[in-house]
């Protein structure tokens, strides 16, 4: 994924090393966005354009990196019942966040794998 911040950065998920790289397409460095064990198994990943956030999914759970100050916070959890829970996005459940993407500046569209549900979050009210 294009970094929408800066143009000339490549942000990619890197599976094994639980960790989102930067590759720098002028220089061709390769660098590391962000490392954290909460992000084993990443899945996908988009940036909000407004704050340059970087959303990912793992199978357990949504995570929001902070752009500058490259906190990991988890914004969504999942559940191994095959349930999901409409709520607030601390609230509500998943049963593998798959993939996810912003389609508005404000709305972010998460396939929830295993109940086989598309998912809208409304980011601007906290409430799916």
């Amino acid at each position: 994924m294009i970094d929408q911040r800066y143009n000339n950065l490549l942000l990619i998920t890197d599976y094994s090393n639980k960790a989102v790289r930067t590759v720098d397409v002028m220089s061709q460095f390769v660098g590391t966005f962000v490392k954290s064990d909460s992000l084993q198994y990443i899945r996908s990943i988009t940036q909000d354009q407004k704050s340059g956030d970087v959303y990912v999914t793992v199978p357990q759970a949504v995570y929001r990196v902070a752009y500058i100050q490259r906190i990991v916070s988890m914004i969504s959890r999942s559940t191994d019942s095959f349930s999901y829970k409409d709520s607030t996005l601390l609230d509500s459940l998943f049963d593998w966040p798959y993939e996810l993407i912003f389609i508005t500046p404000h709305t972010l569209l998460v396939a929830d794998k295993d109940n086989k549900k598309l998912r809208l979050v409304d980011m601007n009210s906290d409430i799916k």
